[in-house]
């Protein structure tokens, strides 16, 4: 729920959704680069909209990707949100490990909402299964829009932070 707001809706400041209406072109691979850009038209308003960038680098044992998108006028005119993240792994014959970075930008009537997170996770083979383990930190809500606005689950101000922890058995 705290990685790109992925219980919010689009409607609600969430970047984790599925896009329908939308035209994607997976650039052609380079050695071990890929690319994919992506726009989905909206519903609602004639310029409302998203644009998907997205760049992915997959050799031996790291894997990295990084991938912005933009939400075109989607909670109401004017309103602009961006979603900038980075993720890398790295896989050892006992464990992989990964860590993730990403920067949210609300467009608000009051100015710019922002939020930073970070997060670590590991994935060890234990049995027939594996064991995953993730802690992710997202910072106070910031920029400069009002004390107390609010997009989807952030909010500007003091105890707005989150942290969190997962662990699990497959």
């Amino acid at each position: 729920a705290v990685w790109a707001q992925g219980t919010s809706t689009k409607a609600l400041g969430g970047f984790d959704v599925h896009l329908p209406n939308s035209l994607r072109w997976d650039l052609p691979a380079m050695d071990d680069f890929s690319a994919s850009v992506q726009y989905a038209a909206g519903e609602r308003a004639i310029h409302d909209g998203v644009v998907s960038i997205g760049g992915f680098y997959n050799a031996g044992p790291v894997n990295a990707g990084v991938a912005w998108e933009r939400n075109l006028q989607v909670r109401g005119a004017g309103l602009y949100d961006d979603a900038l993240s980075v993720a890398l792994s790295y896989s050892l014959p006992w464990a992989d490990f990964g860590a993730v970075y990403e920067r949210l930008q609300y467009g608000t009537t009051s100015g710019k909402l922002t939020r930073n997170f970070w997060g670590l996770g590991v994935t060890v083979p234990l049995g027939p299964g594996a064991l995953y383990a993730f802690a992710g930190h997202a910072g106070e809500g910031g920029g400069s829009a009002d004390v107390g606005t609010r997009v989807g689950g952030l909010a500007r101000g003091a105890d707005s932070a989150a942290t969190q922890y997962s662990i699990s058995y497959t």
